[in-house]
């Protein structure tokens, strides 16, 4: 794994592409939200199959988040919690850093290994979450 400090804004993604995904993703969800929950989207997996999908009960994970309903929003949905607050934070701090022009933090994972530990460390996520749907259904 390789630490750098580079300057916000550089790269293949711009300036602009952070605070963009931040901004939609932002109003995705708010759409969700305001929606009466007669036309809200609903889980494809779930409507078919009667059992949750690893992120059934994000709408109101949210909606709970935005409530300030902290504790009931993880015990919803610990997957979509953990994923809102982890990237919120993340995309947040680098539009802030890109639009005052503050260095930002760059971490590469170099070597194979530490993308497999990465990424089965992020199965094992969710997997485990979806165990704790199906429990909790």
């Amino acid at each position: 794994m390789k630490w750098s400090i580079e300057e916000s804004g550089k790269g293949p993604l711009g300036k602009y592409f952070f605070p963009g995904v931040l901004l939609a993703g932002s109003a995705v969800i708010l759409v969700q939200i305001l929606l009466p929950p007669s036309r809200q989207l609903r889980c494809p997996f779930h409507c078919w199959t009667g059992l949750p999908c690893p992120t059934c009960g994000a709408t109101r994970c949210v909606q709970q988040i935005v409530d300030g309903e902290w504790m009931a929003a993880w015990q919803t949905q610990p997957l979509v919690f953990a994923a809102l607050f982890f990237w919120g934070t993340l995309l947040a701090g680098y539009a802030v850093a890109c639009l005052l022009g503050l260095p930002v933090v760059r971490v590469r994972l170099e070597r194979r290994s530490e993308r497999r530990a990465l990424w089965f460390g992020l199965l094992l996520f969710m997997i485990g979450n979806w165990i704790y749907l199906l429990v909790t259904h």
